[in-house]
């Protein structure tokens, strides 16, 4: 029985270790998750005005 136990309690401390070292990867992904949607959102913005800039030279450049 005490071998048992042994061997039950290090399969726990393995898994408790496990899931710790996983929380610590979710948290950074979700971190670089977050820092990545931030510069999705900067991007499409800059598209946009972007865009618009390109948009405006050309009605500049028809001729009348």
């Amino acid at each position: 029985m005490s071998e048992n136990y042994h061997t039950l309690l290090e399969m726990w401390r393995e898994e408790k270790k496990k899931r710790k070292e996983l929380e610590l990867i979710n948290e950074s992904h979700k971190k670089l998750n977050e820092k990545l949607q931030i510069e999705l959102t900067e991007t499409k913005e800059d598209n946009k005005k972007l865009s618009k800039q390109i948009s405006d030279l050309e009605k500049l450049r028809k001729p009348f």
